[in-house]
């Protein structure tokens, strides 16, 4: 879906205990500097520097004068955390307006997409092109930006970053195109190829409702690639047709192993006390369980259309039982949007957009125990100067805390980079 600022909740009680501590590691500037890390936390290399994308600031293009974007380095100092900008989007053939978390490689290269620009024919209130999916690799001479594919005929706004298999071939979502029809999304492949090129390969159009069917639509989250080399992702759209194009569901993409992939829509959220509109992506455990989120429902409160909920489908053969294990109440949070954290202790992490003491969204955690599942409060966003509205997964840290990014809040009010530290 497009991006949209979220109602947020009234809350009569606030929750006051919380397990770790919080420090915002750096502060946002804006302009040229950028601004709003829309669903994009930050990745860690192997220096401990920090990396991630702005949507907004950088250099003014033509069909994005508030800026196209950036990708950006932190890197520690004595002092606290310097910015550097690596690349600057200009809005055209290099695409505008990233989005999604990075993924790095071995070598330290970046990996990320756009929501926008390149060469493609779409023009929407997103601006020109279909979006790109990009690469940053460290030369003698400095980072050098290539465009690795241009989404034209085969996809429209990937909203989400991509990530890699055990072969090096990269997987992701884009939010629309693909179908005639329906124009609802693909997940996509792309393979190294000679000389630097990559190749495209297609393995989903959805079709959601528009057929009569059930199958999701309108992905819009990372996706997760098993041991077997099957894809798992959440679509916001489809499914059951009672909230307008759907309540959304998660599927899977099972590997024919010459190539192909075959599509298994494992759970369709009805809204409710089911919930509805999955944002984030979904997660698999040791034994195959399937663990993620929905944006809305679960139960009264928020708004008229409840906070939120976690859920699990627990695997049983070849199918899947949805359980719901956490619903939001506002207090404890609201609106998660952002992928799960599964810890080696089999504990959850993650954080919601908006609720909590001040309304500005929680950074949380989930514990399993005598078979309940029980939600620590890790840090309630509070007025602004500690960020606020969480729209990113939390990355471990290596010490036994996370690193994650707001969208406002902070000194400048653009956003921040905070550490929930044990």
């Amino acid at each position: 879906m497009f991006r949209a600022m979220l109602i947020l909740c009234s809350l009569l009680t606030a929750t006051t205990s919380f397990a770790q501590t919080e420090a915002v590691l750096f502060n946002f500037q804006g302009g040229a500097n950028g601004a709003d890390p829309y669903q994009s936390g930050v990745v860690m290399d192997k220096s401990g520097n920090l990396y991630g994308v702005l949507s907004d600031g950088g250099q003014n293009g033509a069909n994005c004068i508030n800026g196209c974007g950036l990708v950006y380095e932190l890197s520690p100092t004595s002092g606290g955390w310097e910015q550097t900008i690596l690349y600057a989007f200009k809005g055209r053939g290099d695409g505008g307006s990233p989005v999604g978390n990075l993924t790095i490689d071995a070598k330290g290269n970046l990996y990320g997409v756009t929501e926008e620009g390149g060469n493609g024919p779409c023009n929407s209130v997103l601006g020109v092109g279909c979006g790109v999916v990009f690469r940053l690799s460290l030369t003698k001479k400095g980072w050098k930006y290539f465009v690795i594919h241009d989404f034209e005929f085969d996809g429209a706004y990937p909203n989400a970053g991509v990530v890699f298999d055990e072969a090096g071939n990269l997987y992701g979502t884009t939010q629309f195109g693909g179908d005639f029809l329906c124009g609802c999304g693909i997940v996509y492949q792309l393979q190294p190829a000679k000389r630097g090129k990559w190749t495209e390969n297609t393995l989903y159009n959805f079709v959601g409702i528009s057929r009569g069917g059930t199958d999701v639509s309108f992905p819009g989250s990372d996706v997760f690639i098993d041991a077997n080399g099957n894809v798992f992702g959440t679509g916001t759209g489809g499914g059951d047709a009672k909230c307008n194009d759907g309540c959304g569901g998660v599927f899977e993409l099972v590997s024919q192993g010459n190539g192909t992939y075959q599509e298994q829509v494992l759970h369709i959220f009805k809204g409710g006390k089911d919930g509805f509109q999955p944002n984030g992506g979904v997660l698999l455990d040791s034994k195959g369980n399937v663990y993620g989120t929905t944006g809305y429902g679960g139960g009264p409160g928020c708004s008229a259309f409840g906070c939120g909920t976690v859920f699990e489908l627990r695997k049983s053969g070849s199918t899947y039982n949805e359980k719901i294990i956490f619903r939001f109440n506002g207090q404890n949070g609201y609106n998660p949007v952002a992928d799960l954290y599964l810890d080696s202790n089999n504990n959850l992490y993650s954080t919601t957009t908006s609720g909590g003491d001040s309304g500005n969204g929680v950074a949380f955690s989930l514990t399993l125990s005598s078979g309940k599942w029980a939600e620590t409060v890790l840090h309630s966003f509070g007025s602004g100067t500690d960020g606020a509205s969480s729209w990113a997964s939390l990355t471990p840290d290596g010490s036994g805390g996370f690193f994650g990014t707001t969208r406002f809040g902070g000194t400048n009010g653009v956003g921040t980079v905070f550490q929930i530290l044990p």
